[in-house]
C-alpha cells in the first residue's frame, strides 16, 4: 500500500516535530522554513527533503549539527568551511562530502580524530605520519592503509602511549 503525502500543514508540522523523517511525505508546495527547520533539528537527514529554495545556510548548519552525512544534501555554493567543520566534528565520514577548498589540515584532524577512516578522503599533500597516528588511534584497521614506510613508526608511537 502506498503512503499518502500529507498536504495539510498542521498536520504537517506536528508530525515532522515529532519525527523529522517524515517530511518526505509532506507535499514540496506546502513545506516552509518553519517546517523543514522543524524537520532537520529532529533528524539531520531530512535536508535531504528539503526544496533547494529553502536551504539557507542556517537551515543546513541545523541539519549537520545532528547528522555530519546531511553535508551530502547541501548547495555548493551554502558549503561554508564552518559548516563543513561542524559536519565532520559530528561524522568524520562527512570529509567525503567537503569540497577541497576547504580540505584544511586543522579539518581533516578534526574528521580523522573522529572516524580514522576519514584518511582516506584527505588530499595526499596533507597526509602526514602524525594524521596517520590519529588515524589508527582512532580504529586500529586503519594501520592497513597507512604507507608500508610508516607503520613501523605509528606502532612504536602507539606503543608509548
Amino acid at each position: 500500500m502506498k503512503k499518502r503525502k500529507i498536504t495539510n500543514y498542521e498536520e504537517a508540522l506536528a508530525i515532522v516535530k515529532k519525527n523529522g523523517r517524515t517530511l518526505f511525505h509532506v507535499r514540496d508546495e506546502i513545506k516552509t522554513a518553519e517546517l523543514c527547520l522543524e524537520a532537520v533539528k529532529q533528524y539531520g537527514e531530512a535536508l535531504a527533503h528539503v526544496p533547494e529554495n529553502l536551504k539557507t545556510a542556517e537551515l543546513c548548519l541545523e541539519a549537520v549539527k545532528r547528522h555530519g552525512s546531511a553535508l551530502q544534501y547541501v548547495p555548493a555554493e551554502i558549503k561554508t568551511a564552518a559548516i563543513c567543520l561542524e559536519a565532520v566534528k559530528r561524522e568524520g565520514s562527512a570529509l567525503y562530502d567537503v569540497p577541497d577548498k576547504h580540505k584544511t589540515a586543522e579539518l581533516c584532524l578534526v574528521a580523522v580524530k573522529n572516524n580514522g577512516w576519514a584518511i582516506r578522503d584527505v588530499p595526499d599533500e596533507l597526509k602526514t605520519a602524525e594524521l596517520y597516528h590519529e588515524a589508527v588511534k582512532s580504529n586500529n584497521w586503519t594501520l592497513e592503509i597507512v604507507p608500508e614506510e610508516l607503520r613501523d613508526e605509528i606502532r612504536r608511537r602507539l606503543d608509548k602511549e
